[in-house]
């Protein structure tokens, strides 16, 4: 990597002072713009082919009862994902925009799955191999980590150690993927809890699609934030800095004393009872 770039993110972990809770620094700004690309990236079909269309919900009751509808309109050419102007809430390219709108079930399986895309670089999508956004922003998040722990590991304190090892940047990097996780799941959970109150409205006013996106973006930013402020909160009960923190302290301890440690010595509480006829 170019020194300079390097060091853009070396010096971007710092906090910008902008709240108290010294949360929002240079790389966890750039972190939430990853986050924006990705989704993007992800949802560019129907994105692309809805940008100018709008919404409503529409309840229609059947004699098997009362079913919604997602209704697009004012979009007339012609489109190759999103084909239809009507689709029931269930529909799996409806799940892809409301989170699995409208039934307790869908929403958790596409709260899940949302988990698990966020980790992924590639996937088969349609009969073929995809680059997934998520997974980009994923590797970034591992660069960025990776740049701010190098920062520490080439500091030397004055007892000769240095100032973050191996085990801070495992804990940092798998902490980070699993906050990636909680937060794309909740966000996708959010947004469809929202939509399932505007579904129950059935004579809601027509809204914009481009409101879903930028509404998803808006909900991935803030509870990213609340997620990390949540993570400080806990670690300071602890005595920790944040939980990345704590874990790389509990890794090192237990590894310490696997090291130190002999078999004789961990297992001396044991008593003989009797000898062995071998």
């Amino acid at each position: 990597m170019p020194f300079e770039i390097l060091k853009y993110f070396q010096d971007g972990g710092e906090s910008l002072r902008y709240e108290k809770a010294d949360i929002i620094s240079r790389n966890w700004i750039c972190a939430q713009l990853a986050g924006a690309e990705a989704y993007l990236i992800d949802n560019r079909t129907w994105i692309k082919e809805l940008e100018k269309c709008t919404f409503k919900f529409l309840q229609v009751v059947h004699k098997s009862g009362i079913k919604r509808y997602l209704v697009f309109n004012g979009n007339n050419k012609l489109r190759e994902f999103m084909s239809g102007t009507k689709y029931g809430l269930h529909h799996t390219k409806v799940m892809r925009i409301t989170g699995g709108a409208g039934r307790v079930k869908q929403t958790w399986d596409a709260a899940r799955g949302a988990a698990k895309d966020s980790l992924k670089v590639f996937a088969k999508e349609e009969g073929k191999m995809v680059l997934k956004g998520g997974g980009v922003a994923v590797v970034l998040t591992i660069g960025m980590d990776m740049a701010e722990w190098y920062k520490d590991y080439s500091e030397i304190g004055l007892d000769g150690k240095r100032k973050k090892d191996f085990y801070d940047l495992a804990a940092k990097v798998g902490i980070d993927l699993i906050k990636g996780g909680i937060v794309a799941a909740l966000t996708t959970a959010t947004v469809a809890t929202c939509l399932t109150v505007a579904a129950t409205i059935a004579g809601a006013a027509a809204a914009p699609v481009i409101l879903v996106v930028v509404g998803t973006i808006a909900v991935t930013v803030v509870l990213a934030y609340w997620i990390d402020r949540a993570d400080k909160a806990i670690a300071r009960t602890v005595g920790a800095q944040d939980s990345s923190a704590w874990l790389a302290k509990k890794a090192r301890d237990t590894a310490e004393y696997l090291s130190t440690s002999t078999k004789d010595v961990r297992y001396s509480h044991y008593s003989i009872t009797r000898k062995s006829p071998i």
